[in-house]
């Protein structure tokens, strides 16, 4: 996507800004920080930000701050006891693997063994979830060098809302949020072409048409996993949809704080400091992202 300098000066500036702020919160996402934060949050936000890394590595610029990032989230691992809480809540499975996947990014293995034994007894095909969390589960699986006993992408992706080819006009925020994550593991992250039968531009043409609705909801959190999955995609845009992304950009950038922080569409500041941190570290760490993104 050719953008103007001015519109990739913001991207740089954005993530710049957003790199601060995690840098700065880093705290926040210890899982065996006391404080006010419940257990599940504080694994949910810690996945997420081994997630965010494995997404976009290796990464190509921002290094110092990766790194600074990589170490601590490897820390956390080396200290706590992230396979004992999956094993008592196998819902979790997908997350284990992210680990093992971030692990293997960074030269070591944490869980391949006990992913293995797990997946023997077929629990990765046996835990009911929907559709693109099955995927989901069976991308991770691959990231992190196992193999999946759940079908093909292809099968999955029948089931899926992108691959019933549903209206893309009555949708709610989580069917969108499916459409994007199936995108995310049908691309690995941008890495390949999607591994199915997959018209681009019919889903470009839809993707846009969400993009257009979220831009007037304020939803920064949809709308930046919509640019992504444009990136992706990996399509030649024309000149009004590179003008539209650019406005975008310049949207997504408005809203974020001068700390780099990014609220989400449902927002109530807290005076709180770790409250505030649940609030916004979501739509922070998908904005670092889009940013990403157009690296890719």
């Amino acid at each position: 996507m050719l953008l103007n300098m001015k519109t990739e000066r913001l991207i740089e500036h954005t993530s710049r800004q957003t790199f601060k702020w995690i840098l700065h919160n880093l705290k926040y996402f210890d899982i065996d920080r006391k404080g006010n934060i419940s257990s599940d949050k504080k694994l949910k936000a810690f996945v997420e930000l081994a997630y965010m890394l494995n997404m976009f590595y290796p990464y190509t610029s921002n290094q110092k701050d990766v790194e600074k990032i990589s170490e601590f989230i490897h820390q956390c691992i080396l200290r706590h006891d992230f396979l004992g809480e999956i094993m008592h809540d196998l819902d979790g499975l997908a997350g284990l693997a992210v680990l093992e996947e971030f692990e293997l990014n960074y030269g070591s293995s944490q869980y391949h063994f006990e992913l293995e034994k797990i997946v023997g007894h077929h629990v990765d095909s046996i835990v009911e979830k929907p559709p693109f969390r099955e995927m989901d589960i069976k991308y991770s699986l691959e990231k992190a060098n196992v193999t999946s006993t759940l079908p093909s992408y292809s099968v999955l992706l029948e089931s899926t809302i992108l691959g019933k080819e549903a209206s893309f006009a009555y949708i709610s925020p989580m069917e969108t949020y499916s459409i994007t994550h199936t995108l995310f593991y049908l691309t690995d992250m941008g890495r390949r072409t999607p591994p199915v039968e997959f018209d681009k531009q019919s889903s470009m043409k839809k993707l846009f048409s969400l993009i257009q609705f979220y831009v007037q909801k304020r939803d920064m959190d949809i709308l930046a996993e919509l640019i992504i999955c444009i990136n992706f995609l990996k399509c030649e845009l024309n000149e009004f949809q590179t003008k539209y992304i650019a406005e975008c950009i310049n949207l997504i950038s408005s809203m974020q704080k001068k700390d780099g922080r990014v609220p989400p569409v449902i927002y109530h500041p807290a005076k709180d400091r770790e409250r505030e941190f649940i609030n916004c570290y979501h739509t922070t760490l998908v904005t670092l992202g889009v940013t990403q993104s157009f690296e890719r």
